[in-house]
C-alpha cells in the first residue's frame, strides 16, 4: 500500500511543478515590458498586453488578424521576405527594425528579436518587439547635431584645424585649405608648426605650443607662413581641448587679417582726407554739446558768421548765432532733440553776424547718439541770404503775373461774351431758319466754352484740375439750360478722381460738353424719357477712359460716324485729336461712346 502511494505521489509532485513553472513562464511573457507575439500561417496566434499596447488594440482584438496590416508599407515587402525565409529555416538575421502602424495611422518605430517555434504541433514564428521610437529619435537629434557641428567645421570661415594632445594634426577643414594651399593627406598624423611657420616664426609656434599643452588659451595677431612661401597677417586662436582635467586635444583657428591690416591703413588715409574735406567744405559744420557749448566748428562757419578764427566761434554758444526773432525757436528744437523728443531735422531760421548784420540760414540737424545717450548734435548750415532774396523777387513777379493772369482771363471771358451777344444779334437778324439754328448753335458751343474756361481758371492750380468736379458741374448745367429734369433724364455718374493740366482739361471739357449737349438735344426728342451713364477712370495703363451711354433714339444710320458731315461730330473727333486720343461710337438701341487717352501728352 505504501508503495503504490508513493508511486502515485512522484507524478502527481512533477505536474504540480511543470505547471507551476509554466504559470510563471505565463505570467513572465503576460507581464514583459517587451511585445512578444507568436505568427502561424500569417495570422496572430498569440499576443501580449505590451505587443498589444504598440498598436493600440487589446490582445482579444488581435489573436486571429494578419500581422501584415500592422507593418508600415514602406517596411512590408522586406518584413515579408524575411518572414518566409525564416519559415524556410534560411540563416537570415534574427534582429532588425521595422515601422509599425497602429491605431489612428500612429507610426512606432521598433525592433525585433524574430525566431522560429513549435506552437500546438506546428512551425511559428516568436518575435520579441521593443519600442526603440525615444532611441530613434534621441540618435536623430545626435546625428542632426553631428551634422550640423561637421557643416559648422567644414564651412566656417576661418581656417580651422584639430590636433591630439602633442600637436599631431587630426583634421583640418576647407578653409585651412584654401588659406595655406596644404591638403590633409600631406598633414595627417604630423605635427602643425613645420606647414605654417619658419625660422623665427616656427620657435613662436612651438612656445605657443608649450602654453597651451599646460591648459592655457592664446590670442595672437602675428605672421604666418602659406605653401608658396608667402607671408600673411592672421590673428590666432589656439585652446586645449579638455576632458575633466586632462588635455586630449587642441584646436587652432587661423583669420586672415591681411585686408583688415590694409583697411585700417586705407582708414586712416581716409580719416585724413575726410577731415581736410570737412575743412574745405562749403558748408558750415558745427558739433555742439548738450548745452549748446560749440565743441567744433570749420573754417566755413566762421566765414558764415563773419569771424576771423574758429577759436572766436567756440567763445560762445549756438545761440549766440541765432537772431532774436528766431531763438526760441531753435532754443526749443535743440532741447527737445537733445531730450530723445522729435524736432525738424531741417528747417531755416535767421542768424546774426558778428557784425551784427542778420541772414538768412538753412540747417540740417541730427543727434550725437552714444553707449551713454544723446550727447550733443551735428549741424550742416548753408548761408541763404541770396537764394531768400532771390525768393522773395519771384514771389512779387509770381504775384504780378497772376494779376495779369487774372486781367487776362477777364478779358477772354468779356471776349467771349462779346461774341455770344453779337451772334445772338446776327441770329435775330437772319431770315433764314437754319440760319439761325446755325448760330444759336454757335452760341451754345461757345458758351460752353466760357463755361470751362470760367471753371477752370477758378482752380487753385492750373495744373491740377479736378475733371471728375467738372463733369457734375457742367451735367447739372446743361440739364438745367435744356431743361430737362431727373424725371426724365436719370443720370448714373461714376467718376474717379482724376487731375488734368490746363492744356489737356479744356478741350476734354469741351468735348464732353458736345457729347452729352448732343446726347440730351437729340437722344430723347420729345418727353421721352431716358437714362444716361458717364464713367471716368484710369485704367492699368496710365490712360485715362470715359464712357457715356445713352438709352436713347441713337445715330441715324445716314450719319457716317468716321466722315461725318455734321458740325457737332466733326468737333467730338478735332477734339479726340487734339488731346491724343481714340474715341469709338456705337449706335444700337441707344449710343455708347468710349474714349481713351493719355493722362499726359
Amino acid at each position: 500500500m505504501s508503495t503504490h502511494h508513493n508511486t502515485y505521489e512522484k507524478p502527481k509532485r512533477k505536474a504540480q511543478e511543470l505547471k507551476y513553472q509554466l504559470n510563471t513562464f505565463i505570467n513572465f511573457i503576460e507581464s514583459a515590458t517587451d511585445g512578444i507575439i507568436f505568427v502561424q500561417d500569417g495570422l496572430i496566434k498569440y499576443v501580449n498586453e505590451s505587443a498589444a499596447k504598440l498598436v493600440g488594440h487589446s490582445p482579444d482584438e488581435l489573436i486571429g488578424t494578419s500581422f501584415e496590416r500592422f507593418i508600415h508599407p514602406d517596411d512590408l515587402k522586406n518584413v515579408m521576405e524575411a518572414y518566409e525565409k525564416r519559415l524556410k529555416e534560411e540563416n537570415i538575421p534574427s534582429r532588425y527594425e521595422l515601422r509599425i502602424v497602429g491605431k489612428g495611422g500612429k507610426i512606432t518605430h521598433v525592433e525585433v528579436n524574430a525566431d522560429i517555434a513549435d506552437y500546438k504541433g506546428k512551425i511559428a514564428t516568436i518575435s520579441v518587439i521593443r519600442d526603440i521610437s525615444e532611441r530613434k529619435k534621441l540618435l536623430e537629434e545626435v546625428q542632426e547635431k553631428a551634422n550640423f557641428l561637421e557643416n559648422l567645421f567644414e564651412n566656417s570661415p576661418e581656417a580651422v584645424v584639430l590636433l591630439d594632445n602633442s600637436g599631431h594634426v587630426i583634421r583640418i577643414n576647407k578653409e585651412f585649405e584654401r588659406m595655406f594651399g596644404h591638403k590633409i593627406s600631406e598633414m595627417e598624423g604630423k605635427l602643425l608648426d613645420p606647414f605654417v611657420a619658419r625660422g623665427d616664426l616656427l620657435k613662436e609656434a612651438e612656445q605657443i605650443r608649450k602654453r597651451t599643452d599646460k591648459g592655457e588659451k592664446i590670442e595672437l595677431e602675428t605672421i604666418r607662413v602659406k605653401k608658396d612661401g608667402s607671408l600673411f597677417n592672421v590673428q590666432i586662436t589656439e585652446s586645449p581641448i579638455r576632458s575633466g582635467d586632462k588635455v586630449v586635444g587642441k584646436y587652432v583657428i587661423y583669420r586672415d587679417i591681411s585686408a583688415r591690416e590694409k583697411a585700417e591703413a586705407k582708414f586712416k588715409e581716409s580719416e585724413k582726407k575726410y577731415r581736410e574735406l570737412v575743412e574745405l567744405a562749403e558748408t558750415g559744420i558745427i558739433i555742439d554739446d548738450k548745452d549748446g557749448n560749440i565743441v567744433y566748428a570749420n573754417k566755413h562757419l566762421a566765414k558764415i558768421f563773419g569771424y576771423d578764427s574758429i577759436k572766436e566761434v567756440k567763445k560762445l554758444t549756438i545761440y549766440d548765432y541765432v537772431h532774436p526773432d528766431d531763438r526760441e525757436k531753435v532754443i526749443n528744437y535743440h532741447q527737445r532733440r537733445i531730450s530723445g523728443k522729435k524736432a525738424p531735422s531741417r528747417y531755416e531760421f535767421k542768424g546774426i553776424r558778428k557784425d551784427g548784420k542778420a541772414i538768412y540760414l538753412e540747417v540740417s540737424v541730427s543727434p550725437i547718439v552714444t553707449e551713454k545717450g544723446i550727447i550733443g548734435t551735428r549741424s550742416y548750415i548753408w548761408d541763404i541770404t541770396d537764394r531768400k532774396k532771390m525768393e522773395n523777387t519771384l514771389e512779387k513777379a509770381l504775384k504780378e503775373k497772376s494779376i495779369m493772369l487774372q486781367e487776362i482771363h477777364h478779358r477772354v471771358k468779356n471776349n467771349m461774351q462779346i461774341i455770344i451777344s453779337l451772334m445772338r444779334i446776327q441770329a435775330r437778324r437772319a431770315k433764314h431758319k437754319e440760319t439761325k439754328q446755325h448760330l444759336r448753335t454757335l452760341q451754345d458751343r461757345v458758351f460752353s466754352m466760357a463755361n470751362a474756361h470760367e471753371h477752370f481758371y477758378r482752380q487753385p492750380e492750373l495744373d491740377k484740375i479736378n475733371i471728375a468736379t467738372y463733369i457734375k458741374g457742367m451735367v447739372d448745367h446743361l440739364c438745367f439750360l435744356h431743361n430737362k429734369s431727373e424725371k426724365e433724364i436719370k443720370i448714373g455718374l461714376d467718376l474717379e478722381e482724376i487731375y488734368l493740366a490746363l492744356n489737356k482739361a479744356i478741350p476734354f471739357g469741351m468735348l464732353l460738353n458736345e457729347i452729352v449737349t448732343n446726347t440730351l438735344k437729340h437722344a430723347f426728342p420729345g418727353k421721352k424719357k431716358g437714362e444716361l451713364s458717364i464713367r471716368l477712370y484710369r485704367d492699368g495703363n496710365k490712360r485715362i477712359r470715359l464712357y457715356v451711354a445713352d438709352n436713347g433714339v441713337g445715330i441715324p444710320e445716314s450719319v457716317d460716324r468716321n466722315n461725318p458731315e455734321t458740325m457737332g461730330l466733326q468737333l467730338i473727333n478735332d477734339l479726340t485729336h487734339q488731346i491724343g486720343g481714340e474715341i469709338k461710337i456705337k449706335s444700337d438701341n441707344g449710343t455708347r461712346i468710349n474714349l481713351i487717352f493719355p493722362e499726359k501728352n
